[in-house]
């Protein structure tokens, strides 16, 4: 009965809003062109602060990159909110909810409650607000989520009911009081760390509050960055996030911290092991796990990252709605300052084009649920189909005076041709259903395999020219041990299955250093598949590791891949082996490039094969007189998994395709 009252309603507000689109009588159905991206673009409009009605398709002008683009399709969408539970069903499932909240005519929001960063009292001043917010102004085809900094984004689930959403809220409404006094495991760690440092009990105090701070922070902006991918992966149409908090400072690194360190970590910005729980107890932690961890946070450029923050969710067309629900003591409130918790959230509403409220909660939210009563829905073929992957500038306009509009600001173009597409697609049809991703992505994803019992070391080899070249890495656990920080020797043995002398060769890994590249010449007329052994030699231990090499695992363009990873954007590029990553790393690959290339592509994947809304750049460089196929990707805006880089290549009629996998970690 539900359903049917929920359809029958929707149909009505669905007709109404049908004849309340004004018709221009120049506009046609657009016809569907085989070789064109389309392309769709929702602008808010209004008026006096209210949303602009009566507007044709000729009142707006749309730009991409400058350049014109015809307008196919348009339609006035206005969103009827209905208190009447009865006219909303809840999504059966959460794949069901992330296909509904692909359709543009469906709102989309999520509430981020900042759980590190808003006072018991904010929280208790924001939740009846939102609740009323809820019951004014959520349509029946509306979708809502919420998170917090300790959720994971993928276990995001939408819902339409204002019960269901109501419920969401109410289990979170004193999560500021409990949040700010429960220390997680990793909190507790870094508040044990450098308790006994000094003698001054202020000061260890103040080292550990200091580290949480950081920590915190780190957790909440990797929380966003990783909602608005998840968001900007959903559909192209504007989204609108919620953000209550009371605010944070956008610092750049805070080296002073560094003078704390118990030693055992000589270089800023080295990122070495996995974030331990540790005993509990100051004289029983683990020096290096502290030092590491603390390097990595005095590392982060939080400045930096709110930049990148702003400018992905406009990529993603993500609009931040902050709530700040704190009263100010400053004079004037928080907001008059810049460089305040306050100010840095005035400016990501500015740069997102969404509402900062503050204070005075139930108004703002009041101006909100207007601004987004009613949006255009604009469609066209892009002028430009070249399938590169580029971003995109999208401009709209609007004609008629004494309106102010926001609207999609740009999309990320196809890497293949719509033509390739549909090839594909029949020839996917054609074969017989294949149950997973494509053949080549799961042989990429096979090295991680060994991430769920980590070996002492990993290694890897590729054949480059007439050379072998063997990637050798500690494990975290090891790399973290001391002996293995002082360097070590690095000895390779390989030998063929049908007999013969060994090959040999030698490297050394660098203090501090856990990975190293040994380059082994091949002898004339060496076709392998080679037994490779590696052996690592310090202070008297030893560690060693062994596989299976072949010779020709490369395709007609491109060698085989070489991966490297940065502890910091802008960290030395080191080799690796162990394809775990963290977010506050960057993953750089290269291929080198065997014939010169005419064309060539990247794209993110899931592990199954989806493609994910994140941003790698793709170079070409010369090496020592070779040319170099690269790939750059800042992992920041990822949430824990296995992801793939697929890179296509192509050279007149020859194309080649290449798979790296790795891992982000916690």
């Amino acid at each position: 009965m539900r359903a049917i009252l929920a359809a029958a309603a929707f149909g009505v507000v669905l007709g109404a809003a049908l004849a309340a689109v004004p018709q221009d009588p120049q506009q046609r159905p657009p016809i569907f062109r085989g070789e064109a991206n389309f392309v769709q673009v929702d602008a808010y409009v209004l008026r006096d602060g209210r949303a602009a009605e009566g507007l044709i398709a000729a009142d707006f002008e749309v730009l991409e990159d400058g350049v014109a683009q015809k307008i196919e399709t348009f339609e006035f969408i206005r969103i009827e909110p209905s208190p009447n539970d009865l006219l909303r069903i809840d999504p059966t499932s959460q794949a069901e909810g992330e296909r509904l909240a692909a359709d543009p005519r469906n709102r989309v929001f999520v509430v981020y409650l900042d759980t590190f960063g808003t006072s018991p009292e904010g929280a208790k001043r924001a939740w009846p607000p939102l609740v009323e917010f809820l019951q004014r102004y959520m349509a029946p085809t509306d979708l809502f989520g919420v998170l917090t900094p300790l959720t994971r984004v993928r276990d995001l689930v939408f819902a339409r009911r204002l019960e269901s959403a109501e419920s969401m809220l109410s289990k979170y409404w004193i999560w500021a009081r409990e949040e700010q006094l429960r220390l997680t495991p990793d909190e507790t760690f870094l508040e044990q760390c450098y308790i006994v440092r000094t003698p001054i009990l202020d000061t260890n105090i103040r080292i550990g509050r200091d580290l949480i701070r950081l920590w915190r922070l780190d957790r909440l902006l990797s929380g966003l960055e990783e909602s608005i991918a998840n968001l900007g992966a959903l559909r192209d149409e504007r989204k609108m996030l919620i953000l209550v908090s009371d605010g944070w400072i956008a610092q750049p690194p805070a080296k002073e911290l560094l003078q704390y360190l118990w030693g055992v970590m000589p270089t800023l910005g080295v990122q070495r092991g996995r974030l331990g729980t540790g005993t509990g107890q100051p004289n029983q932690q683990d020096h290096a796990k502290c030092d590491a961890e603390m390097g990595r946070l005095t590392a982060i450029d939080f400045d930096q990252r709110q930049d990148r923050l702003a400018d992905q969710a406009n990529r993603a067309n993500v609009s931040f709605f902050p709530v700040v629900s704190q009263i100010s003591p400053w004079p004037g409130g928080m907001a008059a300052f810049d460089s305040s918790p306050a100010g840095t959230l005035r400016r990501l509403a500015e740069d997102t084009d969404g509402r900062y409220v503050v204070n005075e909660i139930r108004e703002g939210l009041t101006r909100i649920g207007q601004d987004l009563s009613a949006y255009y829905l604009l469609g066209y073929y892009s002028t430009n189909t070249k399938t590169d992957g580029r971003y995109r500038k999208i401009q709209v306009k609007v004609k008629s005076p004494g309106v102010t509009l926001t609207a999609r600001r740009g999309y990320l173009a196809p890497t293949v041709s719509l033509a390739a597409a549909a090839a594909a697609s029949r020839t996917a049809t054609a074969a017989v259903a294949v149950v997973g991703p494509p053949p080549g992505i799961v042989d990429a994803l096979k090295p991680l395999a060994r991430l769920s019992s980590p070996p002492d070391v990993f290694m890897y080899g590729v054949v480059h020219a007439n050379d072998l070249v063997l990637v050798a890495e500690l494990s975290s656990a090891r790399a973290m041990a001391s002996v293995w920080r002082q360097g070590a020797d690095l000895q390779v043995s390989l030998a063929e299955p049908a007999g013969g002398a060994a090959i040999t060769g030698s490297g050394r890994l660098e203090v501090a250093a856990r990975s190293a590249i040994v380059r082994v010449p091949l002898p004339p007329g060496a076709t392998g598949p080679w037994r490779a052994t590696v052996k690592l030699t310090a202070s008297g231990e030893s560690l060693d590791d062994h596989a299976t090499i072949d010779r020709a695992t490369h395709g007609p363009l491109l060698a085989s891949a070489i991966v490297y990873r940065a502890a910091t954007p802008r960290s030395p590029l080191q080799p690796v082996a162990d394809l775990l990553f963290r977010r506050t790393e960057r993953v750089h690959v290269e291929w080198p490039i065997l014939q010169p290339l005419d064309n060539r592509q990247v794209r993110v994947l899931t592990k199954t094969g989806q493609p994910v809304a994140t941003g790698a750049t793709i170079t070409e460089r010369d090496a020592n007189g070779a040319q170099i196929l690269a790939v750059d990707l800042l992992l920041a805006p990822l949430g824990a998994g296995d992801y793939v880089i697929e890179v296509t290549a192509a050279r007149g009629a020859v194309s080649d395709r290449a798979f790296v996998a790795f891992r982000v970690g916690q």
